[in-house]
């Protein structure tokens, strides 16, 4: 193993240098062709193998970095370890920004991105202004796209939809929920370990009906094979369960879910994926225009048409 090793990482040092020296007289000396630099297959060719390289020799190290809580390590070799690990991993800030310039698309006046520092940002507009986001306002016609650096607080909320009449703009809220298979047990079975999700006494869900069906996996496809009879009545039954949970629970029951009959179903990937496609709509919320802007001079919002 220790041969191997020796061979593997010294194979990936040599691609390295190998890849630099093809790379080299690029990066050494000022970019002149007339085609701008992400645009020569060439060349970005060349750059980028020379720092895959790089990376190669990064995630063959980070194999032997363990989980940092293994007994009688070898101190004398993980301090040595650590340090040239962590020597190599600042190639990813470099690696980051090349990606990012050799990747980017020529200019589109009819396509934008916007990035903010908000991770949530576009992920769907809520009711409230709970949190920094953007607000798209429809207004004569025209839209203007607002950003809220911080969230409003109620006074200026009230601002906004008081009055709508004197200078009527409309604020389009895009509702939106992903309700997936990974999210939609722990809303209606378990939230947490053992304990039944908060939604099965709130909406008294009947969860005594499938919570065996549940533990056991009768409704997954991996049991179809072994009894396909069983594996459809159980999936049926899910299937009801979590459409009645969809029905009753406040945050879901205002959307028009599109779904087929319980038993046409083929799978639970296929309800989940109706539940998804169903859950999201777009709403027009009444707001005085000028006190957007009132809001926009106190430097609350900014605003983009």
């Amino acid at each position: 193993m220790r041969e191997w090793i020796k061979a593997e990482i010294g194979a990936k040092c040599d691609a390295v240098i190998k890849t630099y020296a093809v790379a080299q007289t690029l990066l050494e000396h000022p970019y002149t062709e007339p085609k701008k630099l992400f645009n020569n297959e060439e060349a970005v060719a060349y750059i980028k193998n020379a720092l895959d390289a790089v990376k190669e020799i990064e995630h063959t190290m980070k194999l032997f970095g363990g989980t940092g809580k293994e007994v009688g390590k070898d101190e004398s070799f993980y301090g040595e370890y650590a340090i040239c690990y962590e020597r190599l991993c600042e190639v990813d800030d470099l690696y980051n920004k090349v990606r990012n310039y050799m990747t980017q698309k020529p200019y589109k006046k009819d396509k934008i991105k916007l990035n903010f520092d908000c991770s949530s940002f576009m992920s769907g507009w809520a009711q409230d202004y709970s949190s920094k986001g953007a607000i798209i306002v429809e207004y004569k016609n025209k839209y203007y796209l607002a950003i809220v650096d911080k969230k409003l607080d109620t006074d200026s909320k009230e601002f906004l939809t008081k009055n709508t009449q004197d200078n009527l703009a409309h604020r389009i809220v895009y509702d939106f929920q992903k309700p997936d298979n990974k999210n939609t047990p722990r809303l209606f079975i378990r939230s947490k370990g053992e304990n039944y999700a908060p939604a099965v006494i709130d909406y008294d869900l009947p969860i005594s009906d499938v919570i065996d069906i549940y533990d056991n996996g009768y409704f997954k496809t991996g049991f179809r094979k072994k009894d396909p009879i069983k594996y459809k009545k159980s999936l049926i039954k899910m299937i009801d369960y979590f459409k009645l949970g969809f029905t009753r629970h406040e945050s879901y029951s205002h959307f028009n879910f599109a779904w087929k009959n319980s038993e046409e179903y083929n799978d639970i990937a296929e309800f989940y994926k109706d539940t998804v496609n169903s859950c999201y709509q777009l709403n027009k919320e009444s707001i005085n225009f000028d006190s957007l802007l009132e809001l926009v001079r106190s430097g609350k919002i900014y605003l983009f048409q």
